[in-house]
C-alpha cells in the first residue's frame, strides 16, 4: 500500500479516470454497432485499469503487452485487497484473449475487413472484461484511500 501519499494517490486516480472514460467510449461504440472499435477501446480500458492497479500497489507497470508473469508476481500483494487467486488467473487469461484480438482489431483480415471480424459477442465480452477489471481497480482504490484516510471527494466512499 502507498501509505501517507495522497498526492501519489490523486495522480494514480488520473489513470483510473482515463480508463473509465475509455470504457465509456467503448460502450458508445457498441451502442452504435461499431463492434471492432468497441473491442479496441475496451482492450485499451482493460490495459489502463491493469496499469492503474500496478500503480496503486506500488509496482511498476511492465513495458510489454505480455504481462502474465508480472501479474502472477503481484498476486500476493493483491490478496491484501481481497483479490482471490481465481480472479488473478482470470485477469491473466482475459489479458491473453484481448492480446490475441489486438492485431486483427488494428489491421483486420484482408479478405473480410476488420468491421466483420468482431461481432456483438466479442464486443460484449471485451466490455465485460474491462468492466470487471475496473471493479477490481476501484476496490483497490477504496482500500488505498481507507488506509490513508484521505478521501479526495465524497463520491469515492
Amino acid at each position: 500500500m502507498l501509505e501517507g501519499k495522497p498526492t501519489v494517490l490523486s495522480e494514480i486516480d488520473k489513470f483510473l479516470y482515463k480508463a473509465d472514460n475509455v470504457l465509456k467510449e467503448a460502450k458508445n461504440l457498441k451502442a452504435s454497432n461499431q463492434c471492432d472499435l468497441c473491442v479496441r477501446r475496451a482492450r485499451e480500458a482493460f490495459e489502463l485499469y491493469l496499469e492503474t492497479i500496478f500503480h496503486y500497489i506500488g509496482e511498476e507497470y511492465p513495458k510489454s503487452h505480455d504481462v502474465e508473469q508480472q501479474i502472477y508476481e503481484i498476486s500476493n500483494l493483491l490478496k491484501q485487497y481481497y483479490v482471490e487467486p481465481k480472479s488473478v488467473a482470470q485477469i491473466v487469461l482475459r489479458n491473453q484473449v484481448l492480446n490475441l484480438w489486438r492485431e486483427p482489431r488494428f489491421y483486420g483480415d484482408e479478405k473480410l475487413g476488420a468491421s466483420k471480424i468482431f461481432t456483438e459477442n466479442e464486443a460484449k465480452l471485451a466490455l465485460l472484461y474491462a468492466e470487471e477489471l475496473g471493479s477490481i481497480c476501484k476496490r483497490i482504490q477504496y482500500y488505498e484511500y481507507e488506509a490513508t484516510k484521505t478521501w479526495p471527494c465524497m463520491h469515492l466512499r
